[in-house]
Order: C-alpha cells, then sequence, then structure tokens
C-alpha cells in the first residue's frame, strides 16, 4: 500500500511510511486503517520495515524464557 492508495490518500499528512506500507499480516493492515481513520488519532507513523542497526528507537525488555535484555522494534508510533 502507497500514498496513492486511494483509501489512503485523504489520510496522506496523517501518516508516515519510508517507502511503502509493507504489513505482515492481513489483522495488521486492519489495525493500520482503522487507526488511520480514528479521529483522535492526530499521527500514526509505520516503522515495522526498521530494524536492528537501521533505527535507534526500540524498547528493551528481559526475556522471560531467557532472562537476557532483547529489544522490540514497534510496528506503529501513534
Amino acid at each position: 500500500m502507497r500514498n496513492i492508495d486511494s483509501q489512503i490518500a485523504e489520510f496522506v499528512s496523517k501518516s508516515f511510511h519510508l517507502d511503502a506500507y509493507c504489513f505482515d499480516s492481513n489483522p495488521e493492515n486492519v489495525l493500520f486503517r482503522d487507526l488511520l481513520a480514528d479521529e483522535r488519532i492526530k499521527k500514526i507513523y509505520f516503522i515495522g520495515m526498521l530494524t536492528h542497526g537501521q533505527t535507534d528507537f526500540y524498547i528493551e525488555y528481559i526475556d522471560p524464557d531467557s532472562h537476557t535484555v532483547k529489544r522490540y522494534y514497534p510496528d506503529f508510533l501513534v
């Protein structure tokens, strides 16, 4: 899905992506569209394509199985 998508065109100023929206699943795509259409949401940034080495934005957490510190890279910032 790109900004030229007719369903997204009216929300271009409300959203951000680097190149193309590249969702891992249909539920992720539906969530994005629902959040985009929600009037309470001012901005939604799709950053799901950024992973280790591509961004400094991550959330550290302790993995309950290995008890090691891992990094979570979110798909959306709302």
